[in-house]
Protein backbone atom coordinates (compact mmCIF):
# COMPACT_ATOMS: atom_id res chain seq x y z
CA UNK A 1 0.00 0.00 0.00
CA UNK A 2 1.29 3.47 -0.87
CA UNK A 3 1.70 6.02 1.90
CA UNK A 4 2.49 9.70 2.36
CA UNK A 5 3.90 11.44 5.44
CA UNK A 6 1.64 13.48 7.69
CA UNK A 7 1.98 15.19 11.04
CA UNK A 8 -0.49 13.93 13.65
CA UNK A 9 -1.53 16.28 16.44
CA UNK A 10 -2.67 13.65 18.94
CA UNK A 11 -4.89 15.35 21.50
CA UNK A 12 -5.32 12.26 23.70
CA UNK A 13 -1.57 11.90 24.30
CA UNK A 14 -0.76 15.64 23.90
CA UNK A 15 1.89 14.78 21.31
CA UNK A 16 2.88 15.73 17.78
CA UNK A 17 4.55 13.15 15.55
CA UNK A 18 5.10 12.15 11.95
CA UNK A 19 2.84 9.33 10.73
CA UNK A 20 2.34 7.28 7.58
CA UNK A 21 -0.98 8.07 5.89
CA UNK A 22 -2.22 5.29 3.63
CA UNK A 23 -3.56 6.20 0.22
CA UNK A 24 -6.89 4.62 -0.72
CA UNK A 25 -7.13 2.22 -3.65
CA UNK A 26 -7.15 4.98 -6.27
CA UNK A 27 -3.86 6.35 -4.83
CA UNK A 28 -5.20 9.91 -4.66
CA UNK A 29 -7.49 9.84 -1.62
CA UNK A 30 -6.50 9.55 2.03
CA UNK A 31 -10.01 9.64 3.49
CA UNK A 32 -10.05 6.16 5.08
CA UNK A 33 -6.68 6.75 6.71
CA UNK A 34 -7.80 10.20 7.91
CA UNK A 35 -10.87 8.71 9.58
CA UNK A 36 -8.66 6.21 11.39
CA UNK A 37 -5.97 8.71 12.49
CA UNK A 38 -8.48 11.38 13.48
CA UNK A 39 -10.84 8.84 15.06
CA UNK A 40 -13.88 10.28 13.33
CA UNK A 41 -16.27 9.79 10.40
CA UNK A 42 -16.46 13.32 8.99
CA UNK A 43 -13.47 15.59 8.30
CA UNK A 44 -12.99 19.27 7.57
CA UNK A 45 -9.90 21.21 6.58
CA UNK A 46 -8.31 24.46 7.64
CA UNK A 47 -6.10 26.18 5.10
CA UNK A 48 -3.23 28.60 5.58
CA UNK A 49 -3.07 28.34 9.35
CA UNK A 50 0.56 27.25 9.47
CA UNK A 51 2.10 30.26 7.75
CA UNK A 52 3.45 31.47 11.10
CA UNK A 53 6.02 28.65 10.98
CA UNK A 54 9.57 29.51 9.78
CA UNK A 55 9.26 27.93 6.30
CA UNK A 56 5.75 29.39 5.86
CA UNK A 57 4.25 26.06 4.68
CA UNK A 58 0.94 26.16 2.85
CA UNK A 59 -0.12 22.77 4.24
CA UNK A 60 -3.64 21.89 5.35
CA UNK A 61 -4.79 20.97 8.84
CA UNK A 62 -7.46 18.26 8.76
CA UNK A 63 -9.71 17.72 11.80
CA UNK A 64 -12.95 16.11 13.00
CA UNK A 65 -15.81 18.18 11.59
CA UNK A 66 -18.14 16.97 14.34
CA UNK A 67 -15.69 17.37 17.24
CA UNK A 68 -17.49 20.41 18.64
CA UNK A 69 -20.60 18.28 19.22
CA UNK A 70 -18.81 15.92 21.60
CA UNK A 71 -19.35 16.70 25.26
CA UNK A 72 -15.95 16.01 26.73
CA UNK A 73 -12.97 15.18 24.56
CA UNK A 74 -9.42 16.48 24.38
CA UNK A 75 -8.48 18.83 21.57
CA UNK A 76 -5.87 21.31 20.45
CA UNK A 77 -5.48 24.90 19.40
CA UNK A 78 -3.05 26.46 16.93
CA UNK A 79 -2.09 30.14 17.24
CA UNK A 80 -4.96 32.37 16.07
CA UNK A 81 -7.34 29.38 15.67
CA UNK A 82 -10.37 28.42 17.71
CA UNK A 83 -9.96 25.23 19.75
CA UNK A 84 -10.58 22.04 17.76
CA UNK A 85 -11.87 18.96 19.57
CA UNK A 86 -10.15 15.73 18.58
CA UNK A 87 -6.92 15.14 16.68
CA UNK A 88 -5.40 17.10 13.80
CA UNK A 89 -3.55 15.89 10.72
CA UNK A 90 -1.21 18.09 8.68
CA UNK A 91 -0.80 17.22 5.00
CA UNK A 92 0.36 19.00 1.88
CA UNK A 93 -1.55 19.06 -1.39
CA UNK A 94 -0.79 19.16 -5.10
CA UNK A 95 -2.09 21.32 -7.97
CA UNK A 96 -5.09 18.97 -8.35
CA UNK A 97 -6.02 19.24 -4.67
CA UNK A 98 -4.85 15.72 -3.82
CA UNK A 99 -3.17 15.18 -0.47
CA UNK A 100 0.61 14.87 -0.45
CA UNK A 101 3.24 14.50 2.25
CA UNK A 102 3.58 17.44 4.62
CA UNK A 103 6.13 20.17 3.89
CA UNK A 104 7.20 21.01 7.45
CA UNK A 105 10.89 21.29 8.25
CA UNK A 106 12.51 20.22 11.53
CA UNK A 107 12.51 23.89 12.57
CA UNK A 108 8.77 24.08 11.77
CA UNK A 109 8.09 20.96 13.85
CA UNK A 110 10.02 22.39 16.80
CA UNK A 111 7.98 25.61 16.77
CA UNK A 112 4.73 23.69 16.17
CA UNK A 113 5.40 21.62 19.29
CA UNK A 114 6.05 24.84 21.25
CA UNK A 115 2.92 26.65 20.05
CA UNK A 116 0.18 24.00 19.94
CA UNK A 117 -1.96 24.16 23.05
CA UNK A 118 -3.74 21.00 24.12
CA UNK A 119 -7.20 21.62 25.55
CA UNK A 120 -10.09 19.71 27.03
CA UNK A 121 -13.69 20.70 26.43
CA UNK A 122 -15.40 21.38 29.75
CA UNK A 123 -18.13 19.06 30.98
CA UNK A 124 -21.58 20.60 31.01
CA UNK A 125 -22.99 21.09 34.47
CA UNK A 126 -26.46 19.96 35.39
Amino acid sequence: MKTIKGILIDAATASIREVDVELDGDSSSTLKSMYKLLNCSCVDVGRGGLRYLPSCPDDDVWFDDEGAFREYDPGFMLPEWVPLIGNGLILGYDANGNCTSHNLTEEDLKLLRETVQFVRKAKKEG
